[in-house]
Formats: structure tokens, C-alpha cells, sequence
């Protein structure tokens, strides 16, 4: 994998876009970098190619998204606080 270092710089992606981005390669339109977890059955079956061994790994297993506008609303800040205090305690 990547250090994250390294991946810290890329732009981020997001299920959303990595579907159309799917879509797009499997059509012929070109090529994509995509997350392998979320595609292996379209990898088994060879409607999607992994050339080579290389997997990017931030070390981030989840990701907490909200729109930046909504960050203080008190539900999204409550659950931001007690997520990031759960995570601090391991």
C-alpha cells in the first residue's frame, strides 16, 4: 500500500463517484481508480481489471461525511463527539 503521507495529497473520492467511475471503465471509456472492496465481484467476473498489486491505505477504516454547512447543527456535532471520544478510548 501507499503511505498515508503520500495519499493525503490525492483527491478524495466517494462511493457516489467511484460508481460512475465503474461504470465508465467497465463501458471502455477509459480507466479508474477505485476502491477493490466495493467492486469484487465485478473484478471476478472480469468486467473490471486490477493491473497491478497497488492498494492505497490512509488507515482509515470509516469516514464520519456531513455537509460542511451542517457541521455544528447539535445532532451532527453530538454524534461527531461521542464518535471521536469512543475512537480516543481504543
Amino acid at each position: 500500500g501507499l503511505p498515508a503521507d503520500e495519499l493525503a495529497s490525492r483527491p478524495g473520492t466517494s462511493m457516489g463517484a467511484q460508481a460512475y467511475e465503474a461504470n465508465a471503465a467497465m463501458a471502455g471509456h477509459g480507466v479508474a481508480i477505485l476502491t477493490t472492496a466495493l467492486f469484487k465481484n465485478e473484478i471476478a467476473d472480469g468486467r473490471l481489471i486490477q493491473p497491478f498489486d497497488l492498494v492505497g491505505d490512509d488507515g482509515h477504516a470509516y469516514w464520519l461525511v456531513y455537509p460542511t454547512a451542517r457541521r455544528n447543527v447539535p445532532k451532527i456535532r453530538a454524534f461527531r463527539d461521542w464518535i471521536l471520544a469512543e475512537i480516543a478510548c481504543q
